[in-house]
């Protein structure tokens, strides 16, 4: 399991992109992430090719979900992507428990 943040002026994408060396191909990769750029859509469409599943958790207000991230969301999904879109909508129907133990 990798960790991966931003440090400096480098995005998410080009950070997870340094990470694939470290990957096995036959992993199953969960990436969560607010924001998509060019970089990140790259990187996952790079990723997918690499490896048995990868899984994008878009956590954004439904307010704020552009029609280009809703594009590339279904040309995830159209690539084997698979996709969990998270709204403030969807919290309120089903919120999300966390048991720290």
């Amino acid at each position: 399991m990798a960790t991966i943040q931003l440090a400096g002026r480098q995005s998410f994408g080009v950070r997870l992109k340094e990470q694939f060396p470290r990957m096995n191909h036959g992993d199953m990769v969960f990436v969560m992430t607010t924001y998509m750029d060019d970089i990140f859509k790259q990187t996952m469409e790079q990723l997918s090719k690499r490896m048995k599943q990868v899984v994008v958790i878009f956590i954004q207000s439904s307010t704020f979900i552009s029609e280009a991230d809703r594009l590339t969301l279904q040309r995830f999904k159209t690539e084997g992507i698979g996709i969990q879109i998270i709204t403030e909508e969807k919290l309120v129907k089903r919120p999300i428990e966390v048991d720290i133990r």
